[in-house]
Parts: C-alpha cells; structure tokens; sequence
C-alpha cells in the first residue's frame, strides 16, 4: 500500500500551498543526500511535493487516485533547488537560499523584573541593569587588530560561499573555513581578542502599564547580545518578564485580589462593621450580617487590579472570613461561653 503524501510532508490535508511550501522545504533540506540524508526518503519528499502542489493531481489523488504519478521522478532535486537557490556556474544566492546566513542577530537575553501587587498595580517606572555582549568599538565587531587585520579566506577565496558539484547541479553552502565572512582574521583585537564583543554593563528604564500579570512577557529590540565576530551583525532582543513578589496580606486571583479577614467569634456572632485594607494604601470598611460563617465570600467592586486584557475595567476585592479564636479564656469569659452553650441558638 502506499504511503499517505500528506503524512509523508507532516501535514493535514487541509494545509496550505504556503505550508505545504514549508513543510517540504524544512524536510527537502534535512534529508538531502548532500546534507547527510536518506536519498530514497528525500525522494518520497520530492515526489508528495509536486503531486500536492499541483491542483490537478492533487484533486485527483483526493479523490481516491492514490497512486498519481508515484514513482519518485515527479518532483526532481533540481525542481527543489532551481525553486530555492540560484544555480550554476557562477554561483550566487538570492533570497529563497534556505542556506544564506543573512545578517547575523546576536543571541537574545531574558531579565526576571520582580514587582510587587502594588507597583503592579499602579503601573512602574522601573530602572534595571544588566551585563551583555556589546560591539567591540576598537575593531568594530570584526575582531580583527584595529578592524581591518584580515586574509582572504584560502577555501572560498572571499566569497564566503562553496560551491559544491551533485550529479548535474551545483548547490552553494555557507564556506565551514571563515562562517560565510569571505576572510580569516590575521591579527586579534587586543581588546576583545578576536570575539568582536565585550562584556558590559547596560542600564535601561522599563516601563511596565497597569495589571499585567504574573509571568509577563515583553521584548525589547536590539537589546540583547551582539553575535562574536559580527562585524555588521545586529544585536539580538531583550525580553522581560515579570513576576509578582507573594504579598503579605493579598493573593492574586486574575484582576481580582483576595483578602483573608480575620474576626473574632463575637463579631462574627453579632455582626457589624469591619475594616479592610486595599492596593490604593487605603482601607475600607463594611458591613457584615449577624452570624456570619467563616470563609464567607463579600465582593467590594472595582478595588482589584486595572485589566491589563480588558482596558477599562477593574477587578473586584475578593474578602474572605475567617473566624479568630482566642488563644486562652479567662474565668470570666469561660462562664459567660457557657452559659451561652445553653442557649437555645447555640444548641446544635
């Protein structure tokens, strides 16, 4: 029987010309022979691309015409690398090369902020510091003496590139000799001794908005790691993410803040009015009924946290009961339980 050519790619049958493009690129390039790969998978890859990506035959081999043109010569090496690269003698490589290194970009960085429920709450201002790899400035970023202490690369002759012979085709790779640069560094930089980066120490103000939640994640460009030897290279990202410090009195609940309130057994009993206090610094108070048990659930409106999701709106303060017994009775006190315990309201 044969093999199912969307399970072959990876994909659904609904997928798109576009994913199916890019399943088959990411596995054309991973199992070609010249890449260390299968030949005979690398095959079956070519040979489901150019029946799924033809309407036609794709409609025919939906429709139950399972072996439409199976026969691995469908879809050729060549087919796969004249839609990719650019061929031939001269070499060159446009913008489809799945190989080109582009401009370098650095590694990227994460800082953990930690903030606490109220700067969270109002939004922070927050300065932080960090150590990253910026461009050497003495070689700027080749790592070469005085940034220009280079030899042509022996292998590529400056090119960077290779061009390798398969079959009736030439494919070009990234040069293994210099990384693609075209040159081999004759002189180290003595500041940053050949890696075109130094360590140092980079200050930043990060304004963070209202409400965001715990485990936040924002990036901020070019401000993470400059790549070694990256001469023209560009700086990778910086990303921070923020975690909120446990309070001592509040716990998060989405935008809602939960309140523990503690209460004697008497106010509990009697009822009356109770104080809380609120992420503005500020406390409130309330009502509460006779009788109330403890982990009764009273909800004050719009005293949570701003929604940082749902702009305008307010989380509530979430205040939970919990009855406080003492920790030793008095003479007193023990005749008056008592005499309550024969009451019929406290006769369970």
């Amino acid at each position: 029987m044969s093999e199912n050519l969307y399970d072959i790619l990876g994909v659904s049958k609904s997928a798109s010309s576009d994913e199916l493009k890019r399943a088959y690129k990411k596995l054309a390039i991973q199992h070609h022979p010249d890449k260390g790969g299968d030949e005979e998978i690398f095959k079956k890859i070519s040979n489901a691309y150019s029946i799924l990506s033809d309407d036609k035959k794709k409609a025919e081999y939906d429709s139950g015409g399972r072996n439409v043109n199976q026969n691995g010569r469908g879809f050729s090496a060549e087919d796969f690398f004249s839609q990719f690269f650019r061929t031939g003698s001269q070499g060159g490589f446009g913008g489809g090369d799945p190989f080109s290194r582009g401009v370098r970009k650095g590694n990227s960085l994460q800082y953990q902020l930690n903030m606490t429920f109220e700067e969270i709450y109002n939004g922070a201002s927050k300065k932080i510091e960090f150590y990253r790899d910026s461009m050497c400035e003495p070689c700027q970023g080749n790592g070469s003496m005085n940034g220009n202490s280079f030899n042509t690369c022996h292998l590529c002759k400056g090119h960077g590139r290779v061009v390798m012979q398969h079959g009736h085709f030439q494919i070009e790779n990234v040069c293994h000799v210099c990384n693609g640069n075209g040159r081999i560094i004759s002189s180290e930089c003595t500041s940053c001794f050949g890696t075109g980066t130094q360590k140092n120490l980079t200050s930043l103000n990060v304004d963070i908005p209202k409400g965001v939640p715990d485990e936040w994640k924002t990036a901020i460009e070019g401000y993470g790691h400059f790549p070694q030897g990256g001469g023209n290279g560009q700086p990778g990202d910086l990303y921070i993410l923020v975690k909120q410090i446990e309070h001592e009195d509040f716990e998060r609940d989405g935008d809602n803040v939960v309140y523990k309130a503690k209460i004697s057994f008497p106010r509990a009993a009697l009822g009356g009015k109770i104080e809380v206090p609120t992420l503005e610094g500020k406390k409130i108070s309330f009502e509460i009924s006779e009788c109330t048990a403890a982990n009764k659930l009273f909800r004050l409106k719009d005293k949570g946290f701003p929604s940082f999701t749902r702009k305008g709106t307010v989380g509530d303060l979430l205040v939970v009961t919990e009855i406080e017994m003492p920790k030793n009775l008095t003479y007193n006190e023990k005749d008056i339980l008592k005499q309550l315990n024969e009451e019929s309201s406290f006769k369970i």
